[in-house]
């Protein structure tokens, strides 16, 4: 018998029911309005005396009819949940690419046989040869309300992703479990990694990967650079190794080859990879300086080949950026417009500061500061004194529950409380806040935001938010609530979401979406990463989009300094420099020591990133885009105030900045090819920049601008390959890299609420699907004919009365 609750009444449309009050009104006014016109009052009032009670009566009837009627369209509902017994069935999908070769054949035909006098069980086969599309054979077999048991290592190289099957499953109450199994067989996977280009001189590190399997093996990796050894090292069991070395490779295309050197390897294919690093000649940079002893020309001589001007000439198209250090704004103001155009056109500047700059130089309110990341002068008094609003968005999911990396007896969601906890006390009495928390939906801990000192027991909510072991990581949630909290916030409005991001592909298009509304709107995102294991690029691109800076746990006294007020009276010692951005290409594993004893004051603009402040929240370098060029401002002079960032160590801020700005060194080239390595059978792009069509046997090429040129490759063999003096490296199927269990797949599998089970539990595996397979089910019923039949009934009395009374008056 199938166990029934009878849920609470509830009203799909409710919003047609607040409807009720200005068509009564309307019904009421319409009744007493006067249409007929009478001869005398004496007429007027002999006919309210007979039709007074009839109009009382319409007025009432008229009103009951309409709310009757409302109350129809709003569709009145009650809901049944009823726990019925489902269909016992077993669907086993099972891999047959080839990295399923290292495990034990026939597990999938097993499993069936263990299960198939319990429960009825069908096999699946999904992904073939070098093809593993785990993600779309999951897809193209989920039915809903089902069981389904995988027998796979979990790698996919399909275009779906894995976790937006997931997410999907769980949506349509599929269940997914997993078959726990070993690898049988011995094998090493090798990756190289590293820049594709880089310029010349900039030191360059390799980064070699290998992947083992089975039983530990010694093996030897040898890095080759256009066929010379160069690197050498030896290695047991899965490892990573980064090579930099003192040799500086020349300009052009480099053939890099990383081989390893190891006996009984079942697959040989990803025994070596190939890749191309291109390297850039000297760029052309032009320094426009007055200091006769400028500190720019002296560090960067030897890595750009540098022009050295007073003013701004009037030819500046062989140059890939320009250095202003520390002009005044009177003598640039003749040339602002061939400036503009110059970055527009997808050049780069940089604004270096000084005494004759910036606040000092008469840049505030000119058409240069249009140019710069930055306005000139520190914010207003009502500016400065704002409200500062922060809504904490905690992760609540089902990843949150698993071990965090490196502490085995903590949970990631028991590090999130606590970095929840730690973030809101270093925040100011005055800030004001709010938090939610999310998993597959969203949660108020705080209903409003109010100064934190007035938030009394938000620390207790926090400590006390529990995790679904089964629920999904979708951040949008988190953000909608959040959102709903700042909307009507005055002064900054910033969320800091604290989450490992797993999971996060299934609904990232939304996300993005959501984040790149809430930036549009002033809102910035901080996202801060919990565990090694956080989807990284996910939590970066989320703060890129939304204007935010992402943190790592250890990173978080970094947000103290953002949301704290200026207060020009706190004294501090020196002016340290702090990198608050450390993923950008800027400051990525940078190390600031030292201070500066000056700086120009200026703030960053909305769509500005800074990425490097002083200790007293002074920005000295911030970044944006313009036009199609970029723009970096240094508000500090190397020759003055900042002598420290002349070090060996902290010049590379300099080096880096004037890099990013300068961007593609290419750009101005008459013809030049570029290529992306790519893998065997996985198509990639060549493009090529010429003034005349080109054409290459086997390729078709297109017109894709005004000297632009692009064809699809796809290679069927590994090695080099040249393309108009241009290289591109090719290297084994996909498949044969990632090699084991994709350690991931079991905690996707348990968001379904799926299990994982050995051969030898298979009796437990036939007890899970009975109980599963015992579904919710939801039954509606609408109540919108009794309103109805109600209202026609009383339509027809009021008719049958006006009859009457037209009688009796006649």
């Amino acid at each position: 018998m199938a166990l029934e609750i009878v849920l609470p009444f509830k009203i799909e449309h409710p919003q047609y029911l607040l409807a009720a009050i200005p068509l009564i009104i309307l019904a009421i006014y319409l009744l007493k309005r006067k249409a007929a016109k009478f001869r005398s009052k004496l007429d007027e009032i002999q006919f309210e005396k007979q039709s007074r009670s009839l109009r009382r009566f319409l007025i009432l009837s008229r009103t009951l009819l309409i709310i009757l009627l409302l109350i129809a369209l709003s569709s009145p509902f009650s809901t049944k949940e009823r726990t019925i017994t489902g269909d016992y069935s077993l669907t086993i999908l099972s891999e047959e690419s080839t990295s399923m070769q290292l495990f034990e054949e026939g597990l999938a035909e097993q499993v069936r046989g263990r299960v198939i006098n319990s429960i009825p069980a069908k096999i699946e086969q999904i992904a073939y040869g070098n093809d593993s599309s785990i993600a779309e054979g999951l897809l193209n077999h989920m039915q809903g309300d089902d069981n389904i048991f995988l027998v796979t290592d979990g790698n996919t190289n399909g275009e779906k992703s894995l976790d937006d099957i997931i997410l999907l499953a769980k949506s349509l109450n599929s269940t997914i479990s997993l078959l726990e199994m070993s690898p049988i067989k011995d094998d090493t996977s090798l990756r190289l990694e590293g820049e594709p280009e880089i310029l010349f001189g900039t030191d360059y590190t390799y980064y070699i990967d290998v992947q083992q399997v089975g039983s530990p093996r010694p093996y030897t990796v040898e890095l080759y650079v256009d066929g010379e050894l160069i690197y050498q090292t030896s290695g047991l069991g899965p490892a990573s190794f980064e090579h930099t070395p003192q040799k500086l490779l020349l300009d052009g295309f480099h053939q890099i080859e990383a081989r390893l050197v190891i006996q009984n390897d079942y697959f040989r294919e990803n025994n070596q990879f190939f890749k191309v690093v291109r390297v850039y000649p000297k760029p052309d940079v032009l320094l426009v300086t007055l200091n006769e002893d400028s500190k720019y020309e002296r560090l960067l001589q030897n890595i750009y080949t540098l022009a050295i001007r007073k003013s701004i000439p009037a030819d500046l198209s062989q140059f890939g950026a320009i250095i202003l250090d520390d002009i005044p704004g009177a003598l640039l103001s003749p040339d602002i417009d061939k400036l503009s155009s110059y970055v527009s056109d997808g050049n780069g500047l940089l604004v270096s500061g000084g005494p004759n700059s910036y606040d000092r130089g008469g840049y505030k309110d000119s058409l240069l500061e249009t140019l710069l990341p930055v306005v000139v002068g520190v914010a207003g008094k009502e500016e400065s004194e704002q409200d500062i609003n922060v809504v904490l968005v905690i992760d609540i999911s089902g990843s949150s529950t698993f071990s965090f990396a490196g502490d085995k007896g903590s949970s990631k969601i028991s590090i999130q409380k606590a970095q929840a906890l730690d973030i809101l006390g270093q925040l100011g009495d005055d800030v004001r806040v709010g938090a939610v928390a999310f998993d597959s939906n969203g949660y108020y801990l705080t209903t409003s935001l109010l100064p934190k000192f007035e938030q009394q027991g938000l620390n207790d909510s926090i400590v006390n938010i529990k995790a679904d072991p089964k629920a999904g990581t979708v951040i949008y949630e988190g953000l909608d609530k959040a959102d709903l909290l700042l909307r009507e916030a005055k002064g900054s409005k910033n969320i800091i979401l604290i989450s490992d991001g797993i999971v996060s592909r299934g609904v990232s298009q939304s996300t993005l979406t959501k984040v790149i509304s809430l930036a549009n709107r002033g809102v910035r995102i901080y996202p801060v990463g919990i565990g090694e294991d956080t989807d990284v690029e996910f939590m970066k691109r989320l703060a890129y989009d939304g204007k935010g800076v992402f943190f790592q746990p250890k990173e978080t006294q970094k947000l103290a300094l953002l949301f704290k007020k200026d207060d020009s009276s706190q004294e501090l010692a020196g002016n340290e420099l702090l990198v608050l951005n450390s993923n950008d290409f800027i400051t990525q594993n940078l190390e600031l020591q030292g201070t500066i004893s000056g700086f120009n004051q200026v703030a960053p603009k909305p769509t500005g990133r800074p990425l490097v402040i002083t200790n007293r929240i002074y920005p000295v370098v911030t970044t944006w885009r313009f036009g199609l060029g970029r723009v970096v401002s240094i508000a500090t002079s190397p020759d003055i105030w900042a002598g420290s960032l002349l070090s060996k160590k902290n010049s590379e801020l300099l080096t880096r900045s004037l890099n990013w700005a300068i961007g593609d060194p290419s750009r101005v080239k008459e013809f030049d090819v570029k290529t992306t390595d790519t893998y065997i059978n996985k198509g990639t792009d060549i493009v090529v920049i010429s003034e005349n069509p080109v054409s290459k046997e086997g390729m078709t090429f297109a017109k894709v601008g005004s000297k632009a040129y692009r064809a699809r490759f796809v290679p069927k063999t590994a090695g080099f390959q040249d393309f108009f003096g241009g290289k591109a490296a090719v290297n084994y199927p996909e498949e044969y890299y990632a090699i084991g269990l994709n350690p991931k797949l079991p905690t996707l599998a348990s968001i379904t609420g799926g299990k994982t089970f050995t051969l030898a539990n298979s009796s437990q595996l036939i007890d899970f699907v009975k109980e599963t397979s015992k579904r919710r089910k939801t039954d509606f019923t609408y109540f919108r004919w009794p309103f109805i039949v109600a209202s026609l009934i009383i339509f027809l009395i009021e008719i049958l009365v006006r009859r009457i009374h037209e009688n009796a008056n006649r």
